[in-house]
């Protein structure tokens, strides 16, 4: 049953419009990316003695927004995101969280293929740390405003996407480079 319901699902995803069908149309979506790249944050030592990098681009992004279409060939997509990398440990946490906005042209090539170009603004970017990997710390750099290049294939309302992300932080007087691609998946309703 639950094999038959699973496929159900996948077919009503895959069976809507690839693209926005009129000029002047407005859909939402939700996405989940998974990057990597960047200056090390953080270098996080475990009781065993091996050691992680988190870098300033690696992790998981969640975002919701509004794709509308402009015409035939363009789209404005706008999303709010909440970008997280964590390290998990039984007796600590070291943890990078941001809320990236972003705003994007996409230009369609054809009914399931767009490029897309746009800006990114990390905000409230956070490090902190507990138990046994207390010593990384808490920090805040500031987030600046990058650039990002996006490809996107859609199944349906389904979108694979593969990104690169240039953005960086500042800490004071350093410079922390955050670059790093990352492919996703979209789901637009």
């Amino acid at each position: 049953m639950f094999k038959t319901t699973l496929a159900a699902v996948a077919l009503a995803a895959l069976s809507g419009a690839a693209l926005a069908a009129e000029p002047g149309q407005v859909r939402g979506f939700v996405g989940l990316d998974l990057g990597s790249g960047g200056d090390t944050l953080a270098n996080i030592r475990y009781t065993d003695g091996s050691t992680q990098d988190m870098k300033a681009g690696d992790g998981v992004q969640f975002k919701g927004g509004l794709d509308y279409r402009v015409d035939e060939d363009w789209s404005v997509v706008g999303s709010l995101g909440y970008h997280l990398y964590t390290t998990n440990a039984k007796n600590g946490r070291v943890t990078f969280q941001r809320f990236p906005v972003e705003l994007m042209a996409k230009y369609n090539l054809n009914p399931k293929a767009r490029i897309g170009f746009g800006v990114r603004v990390p905000f409230a970017a956070n490090v902190s740390s507990s138990g046994a990997a207390s010593q990384v710390g808490e920090f805040s750099p500031k987030g600046k405003k990058g650039l990002i290049v996006d490809g996107e294939y859609l199944f349906g309302k389904v979108g694979v996407s593969l990104r690169w992300t240039n953005e960086s932080y500042t800490l004071g007087s350093q410079s922390i480079d955050g670059t790093h691609f990352s492919v996703g998946l979209n789901y637009y309703f």
